[in-house]
């Protein structure tokens, strides 16, 4: 048996002692035991026809649904570019949660969180372009509508039932009633605070979305133009090595080529003069060999 059942039936039997003899009903404070019965019912009961029914439970017009987002972007000034975004922020009626600078290398960077009404949130999104390269950018969204609706239905059954206990609390005709009442209101009191706490923090990341901000800075290759004279340059630098390379070579190949070609004269000198000297001789060796017996 939980607490809350033993209450309400503690609730309901010293209702019942004070008002026995009475049919249930004391005449003079009008304290209905059935009452007190009816508003110590478990909660699931009583949610169940309070806030969970088909027809009478609260309606979501829309749906719900948190969204966040995170973002990186690149740009020429990290300071300005807080500047622009805090600007932004106002301006799209949010706000601010966090900033943080650090540096590194000798380069800034800043990491933002920012809050806009959920409505606005893609066209604030859509502005981050306007301050640089954005490079990254992540959106999460989260349906929270059967929680928001659950929660709604919950406060509503509290509220009837602690209005009701309210009403018994003024008819109480002894002093162990009403503190058994108050017990219960005490109970309920409570778990409604909760509730309200819940519903409030939805509405609040529902209505307002999140979005992280990395900025970080142009690195110098990025921000370099194309520089045509210097390439132009370069490659005039680079054919003159070239050729210097080439001088060098030809300079360290010449007296081997000469040699070379030196040796190759001389041999065919030699080759040239070998014939010379057989050539007189050739016609009679031929006849000799040729001639008939």
């Amino acid at each position: 048996m939980s607490v809350r059942t033993a209450i309400a039936g503690s609730i309901v039997a010293l209702a019942a002692v004070t008002l026995s003899g009475c049919d249930g009903t004391d005449s003079s404070t009008g304290f209905d035991a059935s009452q007190v019965a009816s508003e110590s019912m478990p909660m699931d009961a009583e949610m169940s026809d309070a806030g969970m029914g088909a027809d009478s439970g609260p309606r979501v017009d829309q749906s719900a649904i948190i969204r966040t987002g995170n973002a990186t972007i690149r740009v020429n000034s990290v300071e300005e570019s807080v500047s622009s975004i805090i600007t932004m922020t106002a301006e799209f009626e949010g706000d601010v949660q966090s900033q943080d600078r650090s540096d590194s290398d000798g380069m800034d960077y800043a990491n933002m969180t920012v809050r806009v009404p959920a409505d606005r949130f893609d066209a604030f999104v859509g502005e981050l372009s306007d301050l640089g390269d954005v490079e990254y950018i992540n959106i999460n969204a989260m349906d929270v509508t059967t929680q928001v609706r659950d929660i709604d239905a919950r406060v509503n059954a509290l509220q009837t039932s602690i209005a009701r206990l309210k009403d018994l609390q003024a008819q109480a005709a002894t002093v162990t009633d009403l503190v058994a009442i108050e017990s219960e209101l005490t109970t309920r009191q409570g778990e409604l605070d909760s509730l309200i706490s819940q519903q409030t923090y939805l509405a609040d990341q529902v209505g307002m979305s999140t979005l992280t901000i990395n900025i970080v800075p142009q690195s110098e290759t990025a921000l370099t133009f194309p520089d045509l004279g210097g390439a132009f340059m370069a490659g005039i630098q680079g054919l003159l090595t070239f050729a210097g390379v080439m001088v060098a070579a030809t300079v360290f190949l010449a007296p081997i080529a000469v040699v070379v070609l030196v040796v190759i004269a001389v041999i065919k000198t030699i080759i040239r003069k070998r014939r010379a000297r057989r050539s007189p001789s050739a016609p009679a060796d031929s006849q000799e060999v040729h001639a008939p017996e």
